[in-house]
């Protein structure tokens, strides 16, 4: 009997052991998962932070090159200033200077217009003789450093002030703006066979352009 009792015993005692291991090793296996996760954790952070200071290394990269290409700008600026205030005073390199920068162009179609240049009415086919007169619109910002490199101003294009034109027939000079140029056109109406379109302009024009002569003029053909 006593033999029996303690049989009982030590199964009880068995299957108290086997559950308690089972426990423990429930709690070694979640320990297991949660170090881990906590590892999968600390490497993501590490990721982030190797690509924090990557990213970091990139930025000090980027502005230490903006900065060299600022002082590298600086220099060049300076340099041309030293030039500019050389050339105070010479007025055929300042007007050269201002017309590069102006980049005045007179034509028809993709024709630049030329003293002697001959206009077929039947070419037009019933359309008005068109003169566009283009150039670059240039900012307040450059007008200022032109003015401070030459002691001057550099000149407003006016095409109504700067140009005096003699025709027989009507004329009207309009004017509109694309992408930084400025795009006119002097519009010719009522012209005939034998008439003539003469344009005259003014020294401060001239001086602008790469024309011989202060005077051009367009013969109008059948």
């Amino acid at each position: 009997m006593k033999r029996k009792y303690a049989l009982i015993i030590l199964l009880v005692f068995s299957l108290f052991l086997i559950s308690c291991n089972k426990v423990q090793d429930k709690e070694i296996s979640d320990n297991n998962e949660k170090m881990i996760a906590k590892e999968d954790e600390i490497k993501n952070l590490e990721d982030n932070i190797f690509s924090l200071n990557m990213e970091k290394e990139e930025y000090r990269k980027n502005y230490e090159d903006i900065a060299e290409k600022y002082i590298d700008l600086e220099e060049v600026t300076n340099f041309y200033k030293r030039i500019a205030c050389e050339f105070t005073g010479k007025d055929a390199i300042r007007n050269k200077f201002a017309s590069n920068l102006l980049g005045i162009s007179l034509g028809i179609g993709d024709n630049e217009l030329e003293d002697g240049y001959k206009v077929s009415l039947s070419g037009l086919y019933g359309q008005p003789l068109r003169i566009g007169v283009s150039y670059n619109i240039i900012s307040n910002k450059v007008r200022h450093e032109y003015s401070s490199y030459f002691g001057e101003s550099l000149p407003a294009i006016n095409l109504a002030s700067m140009l005096d034109i003699k025709t027989s027939g009507d004329y009207v000079i309009e004017g509109t703006s694309i992408d930084k140029i400025q795009s006119d056109k002097i519009i010719f109406k009522n012209l005939k066979a034998g008439d003539k379109v003469i344009i005259k302009m003014n020294k401060t024009l001239q001086d602008l352009t790469d024309y011989k002569s202060d005077t051009i003029t367009i013969n109008i053909v059948e």
